[in-house]
């Protein structure tokens, strides 16, 4: 399999608190994003001010299973729900109820039948971990003691090497973002591990609206809004000119960072009351949780925000 992507992310981590070792911060970008420094370095100081010391995990924050066996993904959700990837191995198991309908069914039988190769869930639960958060690949950012924890673990030396020796023939490459997750997961459980999610208004995953229209992919679009800090998959050569040639399009964002439940966003409250349940579920230490990056200006109702396309 192509393993070069977790092996490189190993190395860099290594390689970047070795050689920067005043550093506050150790990221890693995909090659198809755009990024507005200024306003993410802006970013940086707001979560790093009062925190100096803390392990710190920044990014588009979701959730995912892995195999530890085949290091391949399982059971991708967008929050903390352990029941998803049990449904499978209760179905194999002899629960049939577990499959909702037809379609399901057929899948799940899938699992049976060839195991993790096709199975979209956790086919054995010798096999898996999670569930657990992690950032997205487009831009992760980690506080260098965190970084410094990763490079220096045993633990995580010893999973690098088992991907080395990784001889599996089938399945797409080893996946650096999920891979990350889930050995600060299981290798740092120890550690009080701050996530900091980087919300709607500041990122934006898709194509430009034009583009997506004229190919019939609407799927493939989203809204756009005057304060995204970092694109991914947009048409990267063209992101210049569309953030800095329009007149007032992009505008600094003016973030404000939320690390416990507020009454004005039942959206913010759901993030939090999750994340807490994944510290209370997998006996996190104290100090883990979860921070919310989030743009007070959108609060308002949508007729009111200042949203833009590509033409």
């Amino acid at each position: 399999p192509q393993r070069g992507r977790v092996l490189t992310l190993h190395a860099w981590t290594r390689r970047a608190t070795a050689v920067c070792p005043t550093a506050r911060w150790v990221s890693k970008a995909d090659d198809d994003v755009y990024i507005v420094t200024v306003d993410w370095e802006a970013q940086l100081r707001m979560i790093a001010a009062g925190r100096e010391g803390r392990a710190m995990l920044h990014g588009k924050v979701v959730w995912h299973n892995w195999n530890v066996k085949h290091f391949v993904p399982h059971s991708f959700d967008y929050s903390y729900n352990p029941d998803n990837w049990r449904r499978v191995i209760d179905y194999l198991g002899g629960d049939e109820s577990r499959a909702r309908f037809p379609d399901e069914r057929r899948r799940f039988e899938l699992c049976r039948t060839h195991g993790a190769r096709q199975c979209e869930w956790c086919p054995a639960e010798a096999e898996c971990t999670g569930p657990f958060p992690f950032p997205t690949g487009w831009l992760i950012t980690m506080s260098a003691p965190l970084a410094r924890a990763l490079a220096g673990s045993p633990a995580v030396a010893a999973e690098v090497a088992r991907a080395e020796r990784l001889t599996r023939s089938w399945g797409g490459p080893l996946l650096e973002d999920v891979w990350l997750g889930s050995v600060v997961h299981r290798a740092l459980a120890d550690w009080p591990v701050l996530w900091v999610q980087m919300d709607f208004a500041h990122q934006f995953n898709g194509d430009w609206p034009a583009v997506c229209r004229a190919e019939k992919r609407p799927r493939s679009c989203g809204y756009e809004f005057n304060t995204t800090v970092v694109y991914h998959n947009k048409r990267t050569r063209k992101v210049h000119a569309h953030v800095a040639g329009e007149a007032g399009a992009h505008v600094p964002p003016q973030p404000a960072l939320k690390c416990a439940a507020s009454a004005e966003w039942r959206y913010l409250n759901h993030h939090m009351a999750n994340f807490a349940e994944y510290v209370r579920r997998e006996r996190r230490p104290s100090g883990s949780g979860l921070c919310v990056l989030y743009e007070p200006r959108f609060l308002v109702p949508p007729k009111h925000n200042r949203l833009f396309h590509h033409p």
